[in-house]
């Protein structure tokens, strides 16, 4: 059982996080990014908010650490549910 546990902190050879499906950072940072435009609320600054959290998911996938579409699943799925439940 610990050497079960323990897997999860063998570093990779080749980095990343082992998110092949949705990645824990892009719904991190899209959920942080839905909390602080839902209380800005300012066009220009939600614009260049989302530019940068799109530019750091291009970031994580050119450096080879995420896949794209585990990424792209994590912003979308958090955008979905936030605006499901707002």
């Amino acid at each position: 059982w610990t050497s079960w546990l323990a897997t999860g902190f063998i570093p990779q050879a080749n980095g990343g996080c082992n998110d092949l499906i949705i990645s824990g950072h892009a719904t991190v940072t899209s959920t942080l990014a839905c909390v602080v435009t839902s209380v800005v609320g300012k066009t220009m600054f939600t614009t260049a908010l989302w530019t940068l959290v799109a530019i750091d998911y291009m970031v994580e996938v050119y450096e080879g650490f995420h896949y794209s579409v585990d990424m792209w699943l994590g912003a979308i799925i958090v955008n979905f549910i936030w605006s499901v439940l707002s």
